[in-house]
């Protein structure tokens, strides 16, 4: 019975008068079927290549039919390949190339395939740990780079629907007898000395049929049917003592009718790879020793080994020192390594040597590193230099340059915007100058050579007494403000604080004011004691007088002469001056106002 099943598996027709049915399977080779079938305008209208066929739990797809009228009637004769001969319609144009286990391997090759046929192949097991390369360089099918691996990683592949797996070999050492007049119906011994064995020697193949007792009603009733039961893989023994054959091979081929399971035929022999693509393996663990390929070898000393024909130009490349290219002027000098990749592996890092110049088309990244020479962006005046001098722009020479740094951190600049902090410090480190930014706006802190602030100009909030800048001069501390200058908010006038030790104001100096312009002195427990306006003003609480004063209040202020007088000042006094200081005498030879109350 065989069912076709459309795209999506359902069943659309199960054949029932079907004629020589044969599925053939070879070890990592072909996987096939095919039947005859009346045309019967009904079910017969399903095989095509639109759709496949389930049989023996397995799906084949149809790839052909050849409808056919004979003497018996209309026919179709159909062929069938595994669903597994789909990756052929995947190709690699540019090669194949992959480290790894088989698994990682195949499990990107599927997934690739998937994408691209929207299939659901799926990886199933492998019995092969070891870790293998494998690089193909002409284009190449995904089919046969499945079988290309097999052979790599020496394995056999087994098919289960769309799951694929690897094994260590297939079938068992069973032994059953292909044995003339039991069950060996013929039997071909082919010696080919076109292949050769490992030692050489020509390999040696046999063909048979033999009677698939297995499946005999007198062995299943007798209970021997499971001691007949032979697959692909299986090693069994063959004797035809008339041929004088006795021999135990593997199956690596085997053809069977899944209908009536009578006969079956049979390669045995010693399976050898004969694959022929271009194909390059490197093994992990083990390597043709200083094989030539192209001009390259592999060898446990260096490792991979290209050497250009005229034998100027050698590349190494292996784990213990990494990538390195060796240059020599003529065949009779000695390499000299111009580049090389190499690894420090008690740091886990590695060094990239070039002798020579280096070009990059993007951009250069690194964590670190130094220049032994002088680094240099651009030409003519357009340029930035680093070099023994210091760093410069805008002029190639370096006391020429508008922007110039000396080793010694001596900085000449024809002007600079500084976006964020600044500061100036001293040789040893100690803050002279810091200049930032705070909520209202800029801040100038000045510090002596000791690093005591001394002085701070910023700008005021303005939500206050005051607006725009402000001065304050410290004594050696922020906790010692001992001068404040500002604007007063209301009058849009300069004013000036000055304090004494306990930060009282004691006096104050205003450019406006409600009087005007005036100057106030306080007493230590802030009371105002004295101050002066354009107008008037008061001295210990006592009022200062004048002219316009005294003319307002009817004070005689004639001038008169008057003999020799001391208004009460003894003659000796010792007074002080703008200018240092005089002895105070009695004299009357000269005139000046007397103000009479």
């Amino acid at each position: 019975m065989i069912k076709i099943l459309n795209s999506a598996n359902e069943t659309k027709a199960i054949l029932q008068n079907v004629v020589s049915p044969l599925i053939t399977e070879s070890i990592n080779r072909e996987f096939t079927f095919s039947f005859t079938t009346v045309i019967d305008n009904d079910k017969s209208a399903y095989v095509n290549y639109q759709h496949k066929v389930e049989l023996e739990d397995n799906y084949f797809n149809i790839v052909y039919a050849e409808e056919q009228r004979t003497m018996d009637g209309l026919f179709i004769n159909a062929q069938c390949e595994h669903v597994s001969y789909d990756l052929s319609n995947v190709t690699y144009t540019a090669g194949f190339t992959a480290t790894g286990l088989f698994s990682a391997v195949a499990t990107t090759l599927i997934s690739a395939v998937n994408t691209v046929l929207s299939a659901n192949f799926t990886f199933g097991t492998s019995e092969i740990t070891a870790s293998q390369t494998i690089s193909i360089n002409e284009a190449v099918t995904a089919r046969s780079v499945l079988l290309q691996l097999a052979a790599l990683y020496g394995g056999e592949l087994g098919f289960d629907k769309y799951s694929i797996s690897l094994y260590t070999r297939r079938g068992a050492d069973r032994h059953v007898q292909f044995r003339y007049r039991k069950n060996l119906i013929d039997v071909t011994r082919i010696v080919d000395n076109r292949k050769k064995t490992i030692a050489g020697l020509p390999t040696i193949s046999y063909s048979t049929k033999a009677a698939e007792l297995e499946f005999e009603q007198s062995y299943i009733d007798k209970g021997y049917s499971s001691s007949e039961h032979y697959e692909l893989g299986d090693t069994i023994n063959v004797i035809d003592e008339d041929l004088n054959i006795d021999i135990s091979l593997r199956i690596v081929k085997e053809s069977h009718d899944p209908e009536q399971r009578m006969q079956g035929t049979v390669e045995i022999g010693e399976f050898v790879d004969d694959l022929t693509d271009t194909l390059t393996t490197i093994q992990t663990t083990t390597v043709a020793k200083n094989s030539i390929y192209n001009g390259c070898s592999i060898g446990p000393d260096d490792g991979f080994v290209a050497e250009r024909s005229d034998a100027l130009v050698k590349t190494f490349m292996n784990a213990t020192n990494g990538i390195e290219i060796d240059l020599k002027p003529t065949t009779t000098s000695s390499y000299t390594a111009v580049f090389y990749v190499q690894v420090d592996t008690a740091t886990g890092t590695a060094k990239l040597y070039l002798g020579g110049d280096a070009i990059f088309a993007g951009n250069l990244s690194a964590a670190g590193g130094s220049f032994s020479g002088n680094v240099t962006i651009g030409s003519g005046n357009n340029i930035f230099k680093a070099d023994t001098n210091g760093i410069c722009l805008g002029n190639a020479t370096f006391a020429s340059a508008p922007f110039r740094v000396t080793m010694s951190g001596a900085l000449t600049a024809t002007s600079a915007e500084i976006n964020g902090r600044f500061t100036t410090k001293t040789t040893g480190g100690t803050t002279l100058m810091d200049v930032f930014q705070d909520t209202y706006g800029g801040v100038l802190y000045v510090y002596d050579t000791n690093g005591n602030l001394d002085c701070k100009i910023g700008v005021e909030s303005g939500t206050g007494s005051n607006v725009g800048g402000t001065l304050v001069l410290y004594n050696d501390s922020i906790s010692k403000p001992r001068v404040e200058m500002g604007i007063r908010n209301d009058l849009d006038a300069g004013g000036m604080n000055l304090k004494d030790t306990n930060e009282n104001n004691l006096v104050t100096l205003t450019a406006d004011s409600p009087y005007g312009p005036y100057i106030a002195v306080k007493d230590s427990s802030g009371n105002l004691i004295s101050y002066l306006t354009i107008t008037e003003g008061y001295i210990n609480s006592e009022k200062i007088a004048t002219e316009v004063w005294a003319a307002q209040t009817g004070v005689n202020t004639d001038t008169f002469v008057q003999g020799d007088h001391n208004h009460g000042i003894p003659d000796g006094t010792i007074l002080l001056t703008d200018t240092g200081t005089v002895t105070w005498v009695e004299s009357g030879g000269f005139s000046h106002e007397h103000i009479q109350t």
